[in-house]
């Protein structure tokens, strides 16, 4: 694909999914009702959810061979019934609600939001169109999947269901595979990744615009504003190819379905904002493996606040959780069932694991570990940028605007969420706590981002009108007052102070955000990053001794003829390690490169797992300036930033 090609395609399967979302909207009075900004938010996940879900459901259901009537059936419905629907409302009159006027802090607040956020969309959209995607896991998994799917056009692929063949995470959820599908489908494309890298570059605009519309009902237009603003200049939401929006990974648009969804329930529970819900968790369930247990915390939480909720909404709400309950189990269970004609191998099973290993065990071994592997997570610059400090001083400052009736299901919610997370790292086959470099960044801000988000403007709320004396009656941005305003001079002084401190973090974020990113461009450049190879200075990536591997060939001062061959195996349990292979310093153009197997690693190591592909081979060819003493050095990566240097050892190479 060249010239403009993956500039129409990509921003034409934006629209394809907006389209289709917006003739959604059209039949859902609770998100009609929105602002037009949070309306083209809504529709994008509703679009990507009804598009990609319905090829999905009926693939699995029917068999059917997806191509562009497929993907174009369900668009082409909802457009035509969103328009006949907007058409049938015309003729009736409408009734008009009271229009509300935020203040004028809140309308300076929210273009300021608004500004952020377009700028850095609008970078995400030019390098999603100008770069090819780099990441690991999205090449690997979601990207390899979507070209699996398209070639057998069916959403178990051969490559998925033949057990002979070598995939890694085959089980993994695939509702965004199929969103490239479609949009590749819909333009009769090529496998250019920048065709369809807009589609996850599209979730961080909408992320941010549901997030305001969301935590304004509940904490104000400045409040929703500032909290927007200060989770969307986070780097590694927006700038970390190996998760954020910059890749093709389905961490953000996870965060995005599961979010909206489980916040919408807890609005007034009408049944649109019910069917929305529901939509937007079985699209979470279809997306990752995490969807299912976040989707049933968010459930359970809703059910917790319709019990203990005011008696005149219990009713309406259990019927909202009972809409929503069905298409968590229909998407649930139609998992289930894709997943079932798939062959487990080379993957996180973690079911299985359930019945195999010691959770008292492995509790005592691994959770003494937790905190100081979270602590080092949260310090590190490149991906969060002192958000946690600054988060956690919102929320001391404001701890006053915790005490909304949303707050405990929420924070029950996160807690339910977090234990899966603890349980998951208590069965995976990493060791000790390892999993937790890769995955607590991604957890905490992309995939948890939008409940987080407005605990942290009920918080900024508190503290933003104790500071300035917002004591109106009847507030114009229609939320009620708070306590704070009539608290003692002391405790206000203290909270004022706390968000000074807050407050003056954002231009170091900002700061952070751009270093970070350039940062991102550097490391992500294959082979192109610093290397720690004698000499070198700096490098982004991390120096893990840990790495488990081996350079058997050549042995030390040994004398090689003609041709070199450099072989050893690198693994960690349950993966393969990324090898680099450097002759004096310098990485050289081999003949050949392979994986091989090493059974005899496995049986020394059963730990690691299958070791079919664990060993490796680099063949290079002898040159007449070759002859004579040389250095070889191998270097282990992971792709979550980690790598090992294994010693370096001398031969003598002869023609």
């Amino acid at each position: 694909m060249t010239g403009g090609a993956p500039l129409f395609a990509g921003l034409g399967g934006v629209l394809l999914f907006l389209a289709a979302g917006r003739g959604l909207v059209e039949l859902l009075p609770a998100l009609r009702e929105r602002p037009r900004a949070a309306r083209f938010a809504y529709s994008y996940l509703l679009g990507v959810a009804a598009v990609a879900g319905s090829t999905y459901l009926l693939g699995i259901a029917f068999d059917i061979r997806i191509g562009r009537g497929v993907v174009l059936a369900p668009v082409v419905l909802l457009v035509v019934s969103g328009l006949v629907a907007r058409l049938l409302r015309r003729r009736t009159p409408a009734r008009r609600s009271p229009t509300i006027h935020p203040p004028r802090a809140g309308v300076f607040a929210a273009r300021f939001a608004f500004g952020v956020g377009a700028f850095i969309a609008l970078g995400l959209f030019a390098a999603a169109l100008t770069k090819p995607d780099l990441g690991w896991d999205g090449e690997m998994s979601w990207s390899a999947a979507a070209r699996w799917v398209r070639a057998d056009r069916s959403v178990t692929p051969r490559a998925l269901a033949d057990a002979r063949v070598y995939v890694t995470h085959p089980r993994y959820p695939i509702l965004m595979p199929l969103a490239q599908v479609a949009v590749q489908e819909t333009f009769d494309l090529g496998d250019d990744r920048r065709a369809v890298k807009p589609l996850y570059a599209a979730f961080f605009p909408a992320l941010l615009l549901v997030l305001f519309d969301l935590a304004r009902r509940h904490a104000g237009t400045c409040a929703a504003a500032l909290g927007t603003v200060a989770l969307a200049v986070v780097p590694v939401l927006a700038f970390n190819d190996a998760g954020g929006t910059d890749g093709t990974f389905s961490d953000v648009p996870l965060g995005a379905f599961f979010g909206a969804g489980f916040l919408l329930l807890l609005g007034r529970a009408r049944t649109s904002e019910a069917v929305a819900a529901g939509l937007l968790l079985g699209a979470a369930v279809l997306t990752k493996n995490e969807g299912l247990p976040f989707a049933v915390a968010a459930l359970g939480a809703v059910a917790f606040l319709a019990i203990t909720g005011r008696p005149a909404e219990r009713r309406t709400r259990l019927t909202a959780l009972g809409l929503a309950a069905a298409a968590v189990l229909g998407a649930g269970l139609a998992l289930r069932v894709w997943q079932s004609n798939i062959p487990q191998r080379w993957d996180e099973d973690y079911a299985g694991r359930l019945g195999e290993v010691s959770l008292a065990k492995e509790a005592r071994v691994r959770l003494p570990l937790l905190p100081g592997a979270v602590m080092r997570e949260m310090r590190s610059r490149e991906d969060l940028a002192g958000f946690p400090l600054a988060a956690a001083l919102i929320l001391a400052a404001g701890a006053g605007g915790l005490r909304r009736r949303i707050v405990p299901p929420i924070v029950l919610c996160l807690t339910t969420c977090f234990g899966a997370y603890v349980l998951a790292l208590l069965l995976s086959n990493w060791g000790g706590v390892e999993q937790v470099h890769p995955t607590w960044a991604r957890f905490l801000v992309m995939q948890l981002s939008l409940p987080l988000g407005v605990l942290l403007a009920l918080a900024l709320r508190t503290g933003w009108r104790a500071r300035l004396s917002f004591s109106r009656k009847g507030e114009q941005n229609g939320v009620t007052r708070v306590r704070g305003a009539t608290e003692p001079r002391s405790r206000g002084r203290r909270r004022v102070l706390l968000l000074f401190l807050a407050f003056a973090t954002v231009p170091v974020l900002l700061v952070w955000l751009f270093a970070s990113y350039r940062r991102g461009q550097v490391s992500a450049a294959p082979r192109a990053a610093a290397r720690t190879v004698t000499g070198s200075t700096e490098s982004p990536w991390k120096e893990d001794a840990s790495l488990t591997g081996s350079l058997d060939e050549p042995a030390e001062g040994s004398s090689v003829q003609g041709s070199l061959a450099v072989r050893g195996w690198a693994r960690l349990p349950d993966r393969d390690l990324e090898v680099t292979v450097f002759i004096d310093g310098n990485e050289r153009a081999s003949v050949t490169h392979r994986r091989l197997s090493r059974p005899d690693v496995q049986n020394a190591l059963p730990m690691l797992g299958d070791c079919a592909s664990a060993g490796y081979e680099f063949v290079y060819a002898f040159s007449a300036k070759d002859s004579g003493p040389h250095e070889v050095e191998v270097l282990f990566r992971t792709r979550d930033g980690r790598e090992r240097h294994y010693p370096a050892r001398g031969f003598i190479w002869r023609n």
